[in-house]
């Protein structure tokens, strides 16, 4: 019987972090969104011309949309008090600034390389997690719940 009610707080926890980060998504690009339409609203604000070129606004925001989504779908698996990501944040805590780096002394856009670093980490991470949970659902047939 415990079993079940674990199971079924799971399956709610699973929708309720789903609705969450769906809602903090909305959000997120929500702000970019803004940032965008004002920037062509008014492009000669006191505020655009501290900030980075459009074209490379575009690539951070693109960079942090999928650092959302490693940052969300980590927590809630070490929320499992398991910790299945230290290859994913080591191949990121090194591929990351070489990218950069290497962006930089090959002319690219800043974050245009730094994005293959966190998109590759992304795929890394979603795995892990339907691994994780997929272990879930097997212990869940064995116990024949």
């Amino acid at each position: 019987m415990q079993a079940i009610l674990r199971w079924e707080r799971l399956m709610k926890q699973e929708e309720y972090l789903r609705n969450i980060l769906s809602f903090h998504f909305l959000l997120l690009i929500s702000g970019y969104s803004i940032f965008y339409i004002f920037y062509y609203v008014k492009p000669d604000f006191f505020l655009f011309k501290k900030v980075l070129p459009l074209e490379q606004m575009i690539y951070v925001s693109i960079f942090f949309a999928f650092t959302f989504i490693i940052s969300g779908t980590e927590t809630f698996i070490r929320c499992f008090k398991v910790e299945k990501f230290v290859i994913t944040q080591t191949i990121n805590s090194i591929l990351t600034p070489f990218l950069f780096v290497l962006g930089l002394n090959l002319h690219y856009q800043y974050f245009c390389l730094p994005i293959i670093s966190v998109l590759i980490v992304s795929i890394l991470t979603l795995y892990i997690r339907s691994t994780f949970l997929h272990g879930v659902f097997e212990c869940k047939k064995y116990l024949s719940i």
